[in-house]
């Protein structure tokens, strides 16, 4: 299990250590004046589905983990993912600086109606920011979080949901579960697979609960302007992805600080200890 070909066995379609660093996404002036106007209003911004047809690899092997018993996080043993998240460089380095760094925080998520682990059907992480402090200072936006749906996000099977930044300056920052928010409040992301979104780190957001048997799968990495004090440490080179071996002490890693958020099956639990991550 913390040999490459262990995980070349179990995906043989994804590779590890062959990355190439792939082109960035074109973004037209007018996209990214969008998007700057969304994250200073709204806090959030949805691009449309830049990524359709490179995710869907992705998707089938987070699908192929998830029926092995494998928790969805351990997709990043492969380059795929890292490649899918560098081609959104050219657009972040516009928000955070030439220097823009990926924070040490990232994670998968394969979102199910499976009643006989979650009753009523699972959800994603429950509502919460990702930072505790305002993430724009003086203007400048200081981290970021990049979300890329793998599958078709509903609200039947768990989208996102955020609760925007202008709404929230009404309410006050006093909701601690979606349940608190008055109607309306909050917006479900409803996407296609492919799409790229995120989020200003300050911003209230949550999984929905899944009803349908189709999953919502999905990555998530966080980033930060290098101009400022280290959120988090180590800070990575977003272009050149983490060896296999770092890669696995990074995976064991989010186990330890993101296992409270989402629950485990027995399987991903079992798994996790025969990797003597619990």
């Amino acid at each position: 299990m913390t040999d490459g070909g262990y995980w070349r066995s179990l995906v043989p379609e994804l590779s590890i250590g062959a990355y190439r660093r792939p082109d960035p996404c074109p973004m037209t002036p007018e996209c990214l004046a969008g998007v700057s106007d969304d994250l200073q209003q709204r806090g959030y911004f949805v691009l449309p589905p830049l990524l359709a047809e490179e995710s869907q690899p992705v998707a089938g092997a987070i699908g192929r983990l998830a029926s092995l018993g494998i928790p969805p996080a351990l997709i990043w043993v492969y380059d795929a993912p890292w490649a899918l998240f560098a081609r959104m460089s050219g657009f972040l380095k516009y928000f955070l600086g030439e220097e823009m760094r990926l924070l040490p925080h990232f994670w998968a998520w394969h979102v199910t109606a499976d009643k006989t682990f979650s009753a009523g059907g699972e959800t994603g992480w429950p509502m919460h920011r990702d930072c505790s402090v305002p993430t724009v200072i003086d203007g400048i936006i200081m981290s970021l979080s990049l979300w890329i749906g793998l599958s078709d996000a509903r609200t039947e099977n768990g989208c996102m949901h955020v609760l925007p930044l202008d709404v929230e300056r009404r309410l006050g920052r006093n909701a601690r579960t979606p349940e608190e928010l008055p109607d309306g409040a909050a917006v479900a992301l409803a996407v296609p697979a492919g799409t790229v979104m995120g989020w200003r780190q300050d911003v209230l957001h949550w999984g929905g609960r899944a009803r349908v048997a189709e999953p919502r799968i999905s990555l998530s990495l966080e980033y930060q302007n290098a101009a400022f004090a280290p959120l988090a440490e180590p800070l990575l080179d977003p272009l050149d992805p983490p060896s296999f071996d770092d890669r696995l002490a990074l995976i064991a890693a989010q186990f330890a600080k993101y296992g409270h958020m989402q629950p485990l099956r027995p399987a991903e639990q079992a798994f996790l200890a025969r990797m003597g991550w619990v």
